[in-house]
């Protein structure tokens, strides 16, 4: 399975976040930041997943 750019900082993201979650616990304040970084990752990519759609349907 081939991985976009943007899909594959996604899973980055989340790897990065449950060891520190792991390390640190989770309300950690490295923890929340990361959260909030995949948040921002998650977001990007449902509004480009939004444009898409939106894109096929136009045309």
């Amino acid at each position: 399975m081939n991985l976009d750019p943007l899909e594959l900082a996604i899973e980055q993201k989340r790897m990065e976040m449950n060891d520190a979650s792991e390390r640190f616990g989770l309300s950690s304040s490295i923890v929340l930041q990361l959260s909030q970084e995949l948040d921002i990752l998650l977001n990007q990519y449902k509004w480009n997943g939004f444009w898409k759609n939106t894109q096929m349907v136009a045309v």
